[in-house]
């Protein structure tokens, strides 16, 4: 079973001098690296990032013939000579091979300054996945699959849960059904593999600018102005930036110019991807009826935690109605704000009105002034203080290595080893600020993929951190918000799931967990920044490093989160509900004939009204992938919260060594390898409850369950 490689989606004291890592010069390259490879028997892979159309053109006829090779030394075997190794392990050993040839051509596609070869590597990833897809389908392959699974062979818990876990695979690929269905299916995967390819490529290619004044920019500071200016002297704004965007909603004084860039923000890729969205959500319809299943939520749902579509919807809709007494109150106390500000008592709150007097409201009540803040947390030391906490909460160390195959000279290559072994555990890029071209939100993308090798040796993992944080100025280093280093924090959440993997098959290493589980390890590192002991390791002002945050603010932060959460969860609900409407539908005709118009009624809901011609879902990339599991970031926010508390209740609090060995151990090694409901219990040392969420979210009821 080789999956599709389309599905997107990181005492204990710093010294005071703050040595950098990435600040020393002659940096190790891997080959210094091979003793302990080899020590440990693992292996660590620098992939080759084709340079040319020619050379990704190369790539797929050597992916195309490693598909058949694997698929026919399987499909050859007699049942007579059946066995776990030539069998299951085979196919996991062949996926991840394949699969990590295929994965640095998607970084190509992501991230590359040439349209060409970006859209060489996209068409690539199409062919492939549908190359992948019949791949799948191989009755020659499945049979001797089930013969062996058949034969009550003698294997240990991982081996069982591959040979169970892949079958399950099969059968919801429509393997018990007549052949001609399956043929269906089969067509109807590809024809949703290359939708969700192109829905995706719209949105990294909408490449709309917006031009203003000076004047129609007022409250924006004088940095971010210069790094918008073009050579004609005015300023340009990208709305597929999403720094650009949320500079403007959180400092624009002119309501004119929050609103136009709102408006170009979710008017993105509208012409092209509400009409491959409708088809999306019809195919998947289909391809859920004809496995058996009422919905494609269902049919989605039901190896994740949420089990099924109606158990998801309800959570989102349940913790809706919790946060509604509290939503309203902080609309209206945003809207006083504006009736003030304006001078007008008629002045009604829209939605590109929030973040600007959210900030207002930060600044007044809690003296959070989130600009200033920025001089606190600049990048590179925002980077290397996370690096060294973490080495000390999880046991590790990470040194930046030379990188031999930067597809951009601003991204660097680093090695995390274990601290007490020296054990080398894998690699990470850090691709950290937009260019024209390249993938536009934050995420962590795999590249080689984990798991042990024909030859006993173990394939540790390469990742990638692909981001888009405020660039460096002329006179200043990139400088983040308090917002840019929670994403930080989260998505070096989902690299750590990745490279300390301990799981033997691929099948089940790093972040191959359910969906609604693999956001747990990256949200629960937020709340290391809710705790003042471990910002004021790093956050200084920089160009004084000795100025340390002022006294409070963490607390005030805070309670400024806690006064917000109602507006925040509100949002994330309204997508969450609008992702499983599309997909919990018997009849998706009633939302595919106005798509656009059925899911801004939605968002209206829950959260806004959204403008009039403007249409959200068609710039939604987690309906790419993330398809009825968005509501995914909440349930594991549940999760996180349930973790974090243990951090915040130790003796060490959130720098206890032996509560991150505990985490590492229990949540991050195992990956899928065992049930993650499993993995969550022990560390918890019981089940899961949302004692500690309901109380992050400022709601009176205390009692978890």
């Amino acid at each position: 079973m080789i999956r599709l490689i389309h599905t997107p989606l990181l005492l204990l004291a710093l010294c005071a001098t703050f040595q950098l890592h990435a600040g020393m010069m002659g940096y190790p390259t891997l080959d210094q690296y091979a003793e302990r490879t080899h020590q440990y028997g693992v292996k660590l892979t620098i992939p080759d990032f084709p340079e040319s159309v020619e050379a990704i053109e190369a790539s797929e006829a050597e992916l195309l013939k490693m598909l058949d090779t694997i698929g026919d030394q399987i499909a050859a075997l007699e049942v007579s000579d059946l066995s776990f190794d030539n069998t299951f392990g085979a196919l996991d050993w062949g996926s991840m091979e394949i699969t990590n040839r295929i994965l640095p051509i998607r970084i190509v596609n992501n991230t590359h300054a040439n349209p060409e070869i970006r859209d060489a590597a996209s068409k690539v990833i199409q062919r492939f996945s549908e190359a992948q897809i019949a791949f799948n389908y191989r009755e020659d392959v499945y049979l001797n699959l089930k013969a062996f699974a058949d034969s009550n062979p003698s294997l240990d818990d991982q081996e069982q849960r591959l040979v169970d876990d892949m079958l399950l695979e099969y059968e919801r690929l429509g393997f018990d059904l007549p052949i001609e269905e399956r043929a269906r299916v089969e067509a109807l995967n590809k024809e949703l593999s290359a939708l969700s390819i192109a829905f995706g490529d719209h949105i990294r290619e909408a490449n709309e600018v917006l031009v203003f004044t000076k004047e129609e920019l007022a409250g924006l500071s004088d940095s971010f102005l210069e790094s918008i200016r073009n050579v004609e002297g005015e300023y340009e704004i990208l709305p597929n930036v999403t720094h650009h965007v949320l500079t403007v909603f959180n400092r624009a004084d002119s309501e004119a110019t929050r609103k136009r860039v709102f408006e170009a923000r979710n008017r993105r890729a509208m012409e092209s991807n509400l009409e491959l969205l409708s088809k999306m959500v019809n195919v998947r319809a289909s391809l859920a009826k004809a496995l058996g299943y009422e919905t494609w939520a269902d049919y989605r749902t039901e190896v994740r935690m949420a089990q099924n579509g109606d158990r998801a919807l309800h959570f989102l809709e349940d913790l809706a109605e919790q946060l509604e007494p509290k939503f309203q109150q902080e609309l209206q106390s945003l809207r006083e704000r504006k009736i003030t500000h304006t001078n007008n008592p008629d002045a009604e709150l829209h939605v590109w009105d929030v973040r600007y007097y959210q900030q207002q409201q930060q600044q007044e009540e809690y003296a959070v002034d989130s600009e200033s803040l920025r001089a606190y947390f600049p990048f590179e030391r925002a980077v290397q203080g996370m690096f060294q906490i973490y080495e000390n909460v999880f046991g590790i160390v990470i040194d930046e290595i030379e990188n031999p195959t930067p597809w951009d000279p601003s991204v660097p290559l680093y090695i995390i080893s274990d601290a007490a072994t020296e054990k080398p555990l894998g690699l990470f890029y850090m691709d950290s600020f937009p260019r024209e071209g390249k993938f536009n939100h934050f995420a962590k993308f795999n590249i080689i993929r984990a798991g042990t090798l024909p030859d006993g040796t173990y394939q540790r993992p390469t990742v990638a951190l692909i981001c888009n944080f405020p660039p460096p100025g002329e006179n200043e280093p990139a400088l983040l918000s308090f917002e840019d280093v929670e994403t930080l924090f989260h998505e070096f959440g989902h690299c750590l799931h990745s490279i300390l993997t301990e799981s033997r098959f691929a099948h089940f290493s790093g972040t191959s967990v359910p969906l609604d589980f693999v956001e747990v390890p990256s949200q629960v590192l937020e709340f290391w920044l809710e705790d003042p002991e471990v910002l004021n390791l790093f956050a200084a002002h920089w160009q004084d490093l000795s100025q340390k945050l002022p006294e409070g603010i963490v607390e005030r932060i805070n309670a400024s989160r806690k006064a917000e959460a109602g507006w925040f969860y509100r949002r994330q609900l309204a997508f969450g509900i609008l992702d499983l409407t599309l997909h919990h539908q018997t009849d998706p005709e009633a939302v595919t004939q106005d798509i656009a118009g059925v899911t801004n009624q939605i968002v209206e809901r829950i959260y806004m009204p959204f403008p009039e011609q403007t249409a959200l879902v068609a710039s939604f990339g987690h309906l790419a992938g993330y398809d009825a599991g968005y509501y995914g970031y909440a349930w594991a926010d549940v999760i996180a919260a349930d973790i974090a508390n243990q951090f915040a209740t130790a003796p060490g609090g959130f720098l206890d060594a032996e509560m991150g060995m505990r985490l590492r151990r229990e949540i991050f090694e195992p990956g899928n390898s065992r049930d993650v409901n499993v993995s969550a219990e022990r560390f918890l040392g019981r089940k899961p409850n949302n004692a500690a969420f309901v109380r992050s979210l400022g709601l009176d009821n205390d009692e978890g369950h």
